[in-house]
């Protein structure tokens, strides 16, 4: 498994809502270090709305070494993966 390592300056957490033919309603998301608070519970949430996190990674061994990854999610699963990390 190649290790990545996380660029603070692009973590963006918030909450993203979709209608229910999958489309786009409404986001409101933001960078952690501009003030944007990451969401603990669903309670946190607009009703109907899921977690949303990305940020941008850079590989830091093997084959990838240096090159760039992005991770977006926007469900609690993809949320607490990279909280664990």
């Amino acid at each position: 498994m190649e290790r990545l390592a996380l660029i603070v300056d692009t973590l963006n957490v918030g909450e993203i809502g979709f209608d229910s033919d999958g489309k786009l309603v409404g986001k409101s998301a933001g960078r952690m270090l501009d003030g944007y608070a990451a969401p603990k519970s669903k309670l946190d949430l607009t009703p109907g709305w899921h977690p949303y996190v990305s940020c941008l990674m850079v590989f830091v061994d093997g084959g990838l070494r240096g090159e760039v990854a992005t991770f977006t999610g926007c469900s609690w699963a993809h949320f607490s993966r990279f909280k664990g990390r």
